[in-house]
């Protein structure tokens, strides 16, 4: 599933890695749980300034001008992107970069799930909540890789996060 910085990863890489990409969000059965799969960034509804940039970048239109330039053009534009994307969040609350709770209840609705898988946030929890309906939902967020590793385990006994040491 693409996520910040791999969205111009295409089916010809997938095919010579043996790698199926996978739409975002996806539904998959695990086990015995049916679980919404993201990356999560389309959750941060608040942040209105990085859904913009997000659209843009993930137009075929953009990609497609993008990929026809030279590598080097290509570097120099994403080490230019990592900075802005720095600054930028820094200046941003917490909150602003967090998913919106009401857009996370609509997408499980939307998909008719309890359960949701995301990173982007990194943010590593369990969070769980009923609703006024009576549904008890769950969304696992997977954390970063900066400071310690983050590991999602799904098996038998259901799911656990584990934090690895870096």
């Amino acid at each position: 599933m693409h996520g910040n910085r791999d969205f111009l990863i295409g089916e010809q890489f997938a095919e010579r890695t043996g790698l199926k990409i996978l739409n975002d969000p996806v539904v998959h059965q695990i086990y015995e749980t049916t679980v919404l799969l993201s990356h999560g960034d389309l959750y941060c509804t608040d942040d209105t300034e990085y859904q913009a940039v997000r659209r843009t970048v993930r137009s075929p239109e953009w990609q497609a001008q993008v990929l026809a330039l030279p590598l080097d053009a290509r570097r120099q534009m994403a080490g230019q992107a990592r900075s802005e994307s720095a600054t930028a969040n820094a200046a941003k609350s917490d909150e602003i970069m967090d998913v919106n709770p009401d857009a996370i209840v609509a997408a499980m609705r939307e998909h008719s799930v309890t359960h949701m898988l995301h990173g982007h946030t990194h943010r590593p929890a369990i969070h769980e909540w009923s609703t006024p309906a009576g549904d008890h939902l769950r969304r696992m967020v997977l954390g970063d890789w900066y400071t310690q590793g983050s590991v999602g385990i799904w098996d038998e006994a259901g799911f656990r996060l584990e934090t690895l040491a870096r």
